[in-house]
């Protein structure tokens, strides 16, 4: 979805619709696509290399061994998600390098060097803001710790000034809007409990339990709890003979009070802007302090046998990274001939614009969301591609309903277009000549 919107096609009728938040990875992303390179390569080596030296600098400042960094690495990579279906690696897209900026910054602060601690936060806030600004109280912590307020707020202030022009194209993205509030409502409700559920609705009146928490995310809210908690007994009865350790269990406790409070929030403002800038990324920075805290009192519990529960444990995880490596390359390398096929068809003939039968939920991990990328035709619209500003969510929902009338055998909707392709399950539609049958898919023609 991300990258798309770098390779997408120029026509107005992408399926890429509406303004995009990620200011800086499309800068970037942009720039090697015009200077040839491979782009998901390129994006895929920089984050890779980034992450090299996120580990080696947590070596460094907690001066860890080659076990312990192996532990936090392969903790790191194997369990990102347990709340929100949120994750901070693996994929290519703004949020990834915004983690990747966030990450350093709270190591830098760590180190006490508030330059470079502040300019990596104001360049995550450029790649992807939610993730930045969810954060923010973490960071805010831990400088409070390693300095005087007078001196943050001074120097803060610099990076403010240099934040704002993001700030500010936010602001007008999500705030100056032509809709009315009632429009504006009835497209926060139907992004956050029909289109992003498992990302922005944790509860929900239909739930049926003490909390009225919506079942898929019970065992995240269970993980939390049980996290916090842990978390308060170990700050109220455990000191530890290394510093680092005590600070991170110190941030990693308030950490939690702002999780909850922002919980707080949502439960009584379920429907809301608050909600669709996805507070519950602060998550992913509690997990990675919560690793870090792990692998550094690992030495000081002296549990019976505790080296050989190690060295299982660490071969189980290496055994679920490769395992996860190879199940998600084999995904994204499976050669389908028949879509091949199906693309360099659609390449020869060179329609106007391609219409899809992805106005469902149901179509989200369709292959034929790709097509625009693979042909450079427009696809007019799918529900995997939702806008990201409320201000052109209905310009999106519109094209939808568009598709689905269409699909309905009203064959007249797109009659202004010159010529077009459309994609159907079915073997008899009415409304197109049948050029061939690739797969499960049937491509059709407009009839002239």
């Amino acid at each position: 979805m991300y990258l798309g919107r770098i390779i997408k096609s120029e026509s107005i009728f992408s399926a890429y619709m509406g303004d995009s938040h990620l200011v800086f990875f499309n800068f970037l992303a942009k720039l090697i696509n015009e200077i040839g390179l491979n782009l998901k390569l390129v994006l895929n080596l920089i984050a890779c290399l980034w992450m090299l030296f996120i580990i080696l600098r947590i070596k460094e400042i907690f001066e860890l061994d080659a076990l312990e960094i192996l532990l936090f690495t392969l903790l790191f990579l194997n369990f990102q998600s347990f709340f929100g279906a949120e994750f901070y690696f693996g994929s290519i897209e703004g949020k990834i390098f915004s983690y990747l900026s966030l990450f350093t910054a709270i190591l830098y602060a760590f180190q006490s060097n508030l330059l470079a601690s502040f300019f990596f936060y104001v360049l995550s806030f450029y790649f992807h803001a939610s993730v930045a600004i969810a954060s923010f109280p973490v960071l805010i912590i831990i400088l409070l710790i390693k300095f005087k307020f007078k001196l943050i707020l001074k120097v803060g202030s610099t990076f403010f000034l240099i934040a704002i022009p993001n700030l500010y194209y936010l602001l007008v993205s999500n705030f100056d809007t032509a809709l009315s509030k009632s429009e504006q409502s009835k497209s926060l409700e139907f992004l956050i409990t029909e289109r992003l559920p498992h990302h922005l609705y944790p509860f929900s009146e239909q739930a049926n339990n003490l909390f009225s928490i919506n079942q898929e995310w019970i065992p995240g809210f269970i993980f939390m709890f049980l996290l916090t908690l842990v978390n308060i007994i170990v700050f109220v009865f455990y000191k530890s003979n290394n510093s680092n350790a005590n600070n991170l269990n110190r941030v990693t406790t308030f950490s939690l009070m702002v999780f909850w409070f922002y919980v707080l929030i949502v439960w009584f403002f379920p429907i809301s802007k608050f909600v669709i800038a996805y507070p519950f990324r602060i998550t992913t920075s509690i997990l990675f302090l919560t690793y870090l805290y792990i692998c550094i009192i690992k030495k000081e519990l002296g549990i019976k046998k505790q080296d050989i529960f190690e060295k299982i444990g660490i071969v189980f995880l290496i055994y679920l990274t490769i395992n996860l490596s190879f199940t998600n390359y084999q995904s994204q390398n499976v050669l389908n001939n028949e879509n091949v096929l199906l693309e360099n068809t659609i390449i020869e003939i060179s329609p106007e614009i391609i219409f899809l039968p992805n106005y469902g939920l149901d179509s989200k991990n369709s292959y034929l969301n790709s097509l625009e990328i693979k042909t450079n035709i427009p696809i007019y619209a799918t529900y995997k591609f939702n806008t990201f500003f409320l201000k052109d969510l209905n310009d999106w929902k519109e094209r939808l309903d568009n598709l689905e009338y269409f699909y309905s055998e009203n064959c007249s909707l797109f009659e202004d277009f010159d010529s077009y392709l459309f994609i159907d399950y079915n073997s008899l539609n009415n409304c197109g000549n049948l050029i061939g049958k690739f797969g499960e898919y049937f491509l059709y023609e407009k009839i002239n």
